[in-house]
């Protein structure tokens, strides 16, 4: 292609751009995706925290109700999504398996929404659809994505990726009309949108450190303000009232329901004032107040705490609430962990983003500095570049043994390619264009071979937790909550002689992650019962071992099988009721019958 026909590859680019059927085309490419992953809702089993999940729901609904009670339990998983979640549990509390499927459609509801705040943020950046469009079916080919929009409740946190990107997204309207009219709009829908985001999960709280550095830092203001809506110290005033209120209900000694009753009576009164604000701001009214930067984010980080709690009502109880500081060491003893060094955020990116694409990525980075001379001069590209350096560099200074999986900032990591498209079509670049087509379909391709290899359990590859169980999601089929009813019944295993017992895990009818499970077993028990030996062996061999694991959720159809092979049900472990792990054992006794399973 000479570069005299260049300008009309642009210009069909243009006319593409325009066209109906391009976005027809599109639009089928976004459905076709969307089709697979609803298939896979209806034919993958519960999955990782899933089980957890649903029998607190079902089981432990009184963590809802009895707030203030000292036995509540779980209040660290009980949070925004467990709320919304709850009419559906109820629903189908008879029926676990259609209740898991209507759970994963309403987050998958929420991911769509996620989807499409995702192209309108875009958008407004670049008022290049093709750029928006393309960001979009890259987030949908992503296995890692994938992950967080068809699973439900925590193991998703669907409903937290949307809300953080619809606070980005409210936040950076409001600076952009700040900048062009005077005016910071919106504020209090800001508050109410990262109250959501914070209930939805306490992470939120990095999205707002880092908008309030870069309000505070990149506003030209420097002093005063302009809001619509409420003035700020009038919300703050309020607010404060109702922070002191909730302090005060912690204090006093009165029955639980009462507390809660007042909680809800006062909760409704400030929810209506904050939604009087919202009203008023969305109807774009003339009248502006003027106020300090000071007064106008106190005002949104105390409005955003306060919703927090009203949206999450567990932690109207403080007790709950620093509860949740103590989530490390909980986790900790469990048998997720990834020995957490400095340099492991950086390897989790890279294996969840793929080597590929995260090469190809960062190959564009290097171009977009280089062409601005390493001067970043974008305001988004600075407010991106601080919300990912937050919650980076503070997940990588904690180096909590569990890593936390970078979900909410790993959609940032497609935005270079975003740059390096919208600019070729702006300066009509040839050299760009080939780079940002090849760039595309490299990564989108790279992407859909791994989701299409494991389909439909794609979405694991990458799914969450830290660098020695980078992958699947291997660590979720033995929840941390079933380990210590586990380590009490291998301590029930005595050998019948000299020789070892040998333990088969079956768990489920992926071979792959009958042996990585193996491999977490053996770290686990192998210096705590040196008489007991872990293997992964086929079901076509004969010699199974003396105990095998299954599941009864994710391999049920191992039981006909295993009684052919004159094993029988020896105990059953589980969390809440719902059972996760079956022992089956030889008529060889190999275990105690005293103690509880």
């Amino acid at each position: 292609m000479t570069r005299k026909t260049m300008p009309d590859v642009f210009s069909t680019l243009k006319r593409l751009e325009a066209s109906s059927w391009t976005l027809g085309v599109i639009l089928l490419v976004c459905f076709a995706s969307i089709a697979f992953k609803i298939n896979a809702i209806t034919l993958i089993p519960f999955v990782a925290d899933e089980p957890d999940d649903l029998a607190l729901l079902i089981s432990d609904a009184r963590n809802f109700f009895e707030l203030f009670a000292v036995t509540a339990q779980a209040p660290d998983q009980s949070r925004l999504p467990h709320l919304i979640s709850l009419p559906i549990a109820w629903a189908f509390q008879d029926n676990l398996s259609h209740s898991v499927i209507a759970l994963r459609a309403l987050f998958f509801g929420f991911h769509i929404l996620y989807l499409f705040f995702s192209f309108k943020l875009v958008y407004h950046l670049t008022k290049n659809q093709l750029a928006a469009w393309g960001y979009v079916l890259l987030l949908l080919t992503s296995c890692y994505l994938g992950a967080f929009s068809i699973f439900s409740i925590t193991t998703s946190d669907g409903l937290y990726l949307l809300f953080h990107i619809v606070s980005l997204y409210c936040f950076y309207l409001s600076w952009t009309e700040q900048r062009i009219s005077g005016v910071f709009t919106h504020y209090v829908l800001l508050a109410l949108l990262m109250g959501l985001c914070i209930a939805s999960k306490l992470f939120g709280a990095f999205l707002l450190t880092a908008i309030f550095i870069f309000h505070v830092l990149f506003s030209e203001q420097r002093k005063t303000i302009r809001v619509r809506s409420l003035p700020p110290r009038n919300l703050l005033k309020i607010g404060l009232g109702f922070t002191i209120f909730i302090v005060f209900i912690n204090a006093v000694s009165v029955s639980p329901g009462l507390k809660l009753g007042a909680c809800a009576l006062l909760g409704v009164g400030y929810l209506a004032y904050i939604g009087y604000g919202v009203t008023r701001e969305l109807r774009n009214r003339d009248d502006t107040f003027e106020t300090t930067k000071l007064w106008l984010w106190a005002a949104i980080i105390l409005t955003s705490f306060n919703l927090t709690l009203i949206f999450s009502p567990i932690y109207l109880n403080f007790e709950n609430l620093f509860g949740v500081f103590a989530w490390t060491g909980k986790w900790n003893h469990g048998l997720i962990v990834a020995r957490s060094n400095w340099w492991d955020m950086p390897v989790i990116v890279l294996m969840k983003f793929g080597f590929i694409s995260t090469g190809i990525m960062i190959l564009i980075a290097g171009i977009y500095l280089y062409y601005h001379k390493f001067r970043i001069r974008s305001p988004f590209v600075i407010l991106v570049g601080l919300v990912f350096g937050i919650h980076f560099i503070t997940i990588s200074v904690v180096q909590h043994r569990v890593v936390w999986y970078p979900m909410a900032i790993f959609p940032f990591l497609y935005l270079p390619w975003v740059w390096i498209w919208d600019r070729c079509t702006r300066e009509r670049s040839r050299s760009l264009l080939v780079a940002a087509a090849t760039a595309f379909f490299i990564v989108a391709g790279d992407n859909l071979w791994r989701y299409v290899r494991w389909y439909p359990y794609g979405h694991f590859d990458g799914a969450q937790y830290g660098r020695e169980y980078i992958g699947w999601n291997r660590a979720g089929l033995i929840s941390f909550e079933v380990l210590p009813v586990l380590d009490k019944f291998l301590a029930r295993i005595r050998p019948p002689s000299d020789r070892p017992v040998f333990i088969n895990s079956q768990l489920i009818y992926v071979p792959s992650y009958n042996t990585w499970i193996t491999n977490m077993l053996v770290t686990r028990y192998a210096s705590q019962f040196p008489h007991l030996k872990f293997a992964a062996v086929p079901l076509s061999n004969q010699r199974l071992g003396d105990i095998v694991l299954s599941s009864p959720i994710y391999n049920p159809d191992i039981n006909a099988t295993l009684r052919e092979s004159q094993f029988q049900p020896a105990a059953t472990l589980g969390v809440k009721g719902i059972e996760i792990i079956t022992v089956w054992a030889r008529s060889n006794p190999t275990i105690q019958k005293n103690g509880g399973d």
